[in-house]
């Protein structure tokens, strides 16, 4: 036993050695507490070093990246001045829209949501989702709305999704209720209206919202006619996503929800687009094309660029156009932009009267011929051109070639429509004379 206790306290006695020599060695008139202290601080130091850098990892990627200045700089130190996280609980209510969750009503759970993100605790879809409801909260006659199945018949969701989206003639709501699980909630609110002679000086003076002009040029894209007041549908990106492959298919571009403005940003990407979100924390700009931003204006201008870029199955080759066609900067811009709403059956000015069923090869060439910037001549023989020699292997796999706008300038019937292919059709001729005579 003499033994056993002598063996026992030699082995705590090496084990507390070893120990001690493994801690930092510090003077011995320092205390047990402030070497505890001191350890304390070098650890602290670590961890926040290390938090530190995940913070400015974070604002690398796509979401975060467009915050700069001095925003990102006060959204960093918010973020780091949080005293906690997102509870279990809270991020349960952040996925699901439990709008009724507590959480809801502290002063910091957009901070929450962003830190959560950062985090890897919620994507993007998610936090975007957030950051709309946090916005349009704050509107007149705001709504929450969620996707159901009725057996009765149409259902209030489905009655307003239907009415608000004609530009893209979207009826297919039984088909999106099979794709959606979770993400199925979609925001509403109202705006006044303002007469037609009123609107450009509404906008000049900033007055006028993106829903308003929409309503105007009778866009049918998240506007419903409600007698003195417009009703606007704010759709979230993975919600919207969902409705444009509805609508079409392996076209449709996959938004890519931001926060923050780029002046200049890239949309010649085959696939995707980039989708401003509003957040408390970073400003918009304040017009958009000249539209003031009010109500979620850039959200709502870049989900229609969504949808007209998803109808517009020529994508390729008019980016093809702005990277070859030999035209000063504006008329690329203008290229770039491709607001064409005519690929969604969309007819701005009333240059087609009515609106009527046109194949694909005459949707490109009257797209082509009711853009006054493209009909410049120099401009449309420049872009012509390019369309029968650098990009005619691509345009010729979309059918748009010589002999297709004869085609279609020869049948055209001119009780249709104001806009006229002959003229683009004798500038072909002559691109065509040329070229044989060069050949």
């Amino acid at each position: 036993m003499i033994s056993l206790i002598s063996s026992y306290f030699s082995y705590f006695s090496k084990w507390n050695c070893c120990r001690k020599k493994a801690q930092p060695e510090l003077p011995g008139a320092v205390s047990d507490a402030a070497q505890k202290a001191i350890r304390s601080t070098v650890l602290q130091r670590e961890i926040d070093s290390i938090k530190d850098q995940k913070l400015e990892k974070a604002f690398e990627n796509e979401f975060l990246c467009r915050i700069v200045g001095k925003e990102r700089a006060d959204l960093k130190t918010a973020l780091k001045r949080l005293s906690s996280s997102a509870t279990t609980d809270s991020l349960r209510a952040f996925k699901r829209g439990d709008w009724t969750h507590p959480v809801f009503k502290t002063d910091n759970w957009p901070l929450l949501a962003i830190d959560a993100y950062i985090q890897g605790q919620l994507n993007e879809w998610q936090a975007s989702k957030l950051f709309l409801f946090d916005s349009c909260r704050n509107y007149p006659n705001f709504q929450i709305h969620e996707l159901i199945e009725s057996k009765e018949g149409s259902n209030y969701s489905e009655r307003l999704l239907t009415e608000s989206l004609g530009l893209i003639e979207f009826k297919n709501y039984q088909g999106l209720l099979k794709l959606i699980s979770k993400n199925s909630q979609f925001f509403s609110f109202k705006v006044p209206k303002i007469r037609s002679q009123d609107l450009g000086r509404e906008i000049k003076q900033g007055n006028a919202n993106l829903y308003q002009v929409f309503y105007r040029l009778d866009q049918k894209l998240f506007v419903i006619d409600r007698g003195d007041v417009l009703q606007i549908l704010i759709i979230p990106p993975d919600l919207w996503y969902d409705i444009l492959q509805i609508q079409y298919g392996s076209n449709a571009i996959l938004p890519i929800p931001v926060l923050g403005y780029r002046d200049g940003e890239e949309t010649d990407h085959p696939h995707k687009r980039v989708m401003g979100i509003p957040c408390r924390y970073v400003k918009d700009p304040a017009t958009i094309h000249g539209i003031p931003s009010h109500f979620c204006g850039l959200y709502g201008h870049d989900a229609y660029h969504l949808a007209v870029e998803s109808a517009n199955i020529h994508r390729p080759l008019w980016i093809e156009l702005r990277k070859k066609g030999k035209v000063p900067e504006v008329v690329r811009e203008t290229i770039g932009d491709r607001d064409f709403p005519l690929y969604c059956k969309g007819d701005p000015g009333r240059k087609f009267l009515p609106v009527y069923s046109l194949t694909d090869e005459e949707k490109f060439w009257y797209v082509f011929a009711s853009n006054a910037l493209l009909c410049r001549k120099e401009n449309t023989h420049a872009l012509l051109k390019c369309l029968f020699t650098d990009g005619a292997e691509l345009a010729a796999q979309y059918g748009i070639t010589y002999q297709s706008l004869k085609k279609c300038a020869e049948n055209e019937d001119p009780d249709s429509q104001r806009v006229s292919l002959k003229p683009l059709f004798q500038a072909a001729c002559e691109i065509q004379k040329e070229l044989i005579h060069r050949s």
